[in-house]
């Protein structure tokens, strides 16, 4: 397993960083042929390793948030996609929060 584990993260090395690629977990999901969730959990490890490593200046990590919160006056649930740099202040809208994971990870900044 720790072997499979490595070479995941090799190939996620190679697909941001030397491919430049946009990669979302579903696109993980479908090129690697693994479950989405484990494919969400594969995109946390790397950013949590590339942060250990000091690596992870380059990146840019977006995150798909969920959760109730006040539209005039009504509560709703709903989703939203966000940059690294606001994710905090996106929290904030949610009260509570019921759904964080990573969406995507690349060295390109979106807009």
């Amino acid at each position: 397993m720790a072997d499979e584990e490595e070479l995941y993260f090799a190939n996620l090395d190679e697909f941001v960083n030397d491919e430049d690629k946009i990669v979302t977990y579903k696109w993980l999901s479908r090129t690697l042929s693994v479950p989405v969730n484990k494919a969400k959990q594969m995109l946390y490890a790397f950013v949590q390793k590339q942060k250990a490593s000091k690596a992870a200046s380059h990146l840019n990590i977006t995150y798909i948030i969920g959760g109730r919160c006040s539209v005039n006056g009504d509560i709703v649930h709903r989703y939203v996609i966000t940059q690294d740099e606001n994710l905090e202040e996106t929290k904030k809208t949610f009260s509570p929060v019921t759904s964080l994971h990573i969406y995507s990870i690349q060295k390109c900044k979106l807009k």
